[in-house]
């Protein structure tokens, strides 16, 4: 039965939760939870819940400790924030991928006795690298952001 499986999902997911980052959770986060189940069964379930809380990009898993302390728009922004680190997390694993294959298409170059070829690799892989040390401590900047924001907001 889906409503029992959501019933259990929504009680691992608010006994679990250690603060409010673990009750915002992404569509992408719930879908990894609840990989198999039809996804448009699945929103609707959510959607039904009273103790769930549609937002755009996600849902909030309401627990009885927070239920009527936290507003909509603290909310919504940990769930942008969440949003973004994991798009900031994605590029990241891009600018790796693409590091990688530029040490083996220079290496490739370098046995072929291509070594203008191989430098031109090695200059791209230099490039990225500087993009993902950019990348890394955005998304760093950003969890700390995170962080701050939900202190402000507990001790206030």
């Amino acid at each position: 039965n889906l409503k029992m499986v959501i019933d259990v999902l929504i009680n691992r997911i608010v006994n679990q939760a250690s603060s409010i980052i673990d009750l915002v959770l992404t569509n992408e986060e719930i879908k990894k939870m609840m990989s198999g189940l039809e996804e448009d069964l699945l929103w609707a379930e959510l959607e039904r819940n009273k103790n769930v809380r549609k937002l755009n990009g996600g849902f909030y898993f309401i627990s009885l400790k927070n239920k009527n302390k936290i507003n909509n728009e603290f909310v919504e922004s940990i769930l942008d924030d969440k949003i973004l680190i994991k798009k900031l997390g994605d590029r990241m694993e891009e600018l790796d991928a693409k590091i990688n294959k530029q040490i083996n298409n220079a290496r490739k170059f370098y046995k072929d006795g291509k070594k203008k070829d191989a430098l031109t690799c090695l200059r791209y892989k230099k490039a990225y690298e500087k993009q993902l040390e950019q990348m890394s401590a955005l998304n760093d900047k950003q969890i700390q952001i995170l962080y701050n924001k939900i202190d402000h907001e507990i001790s206030s």
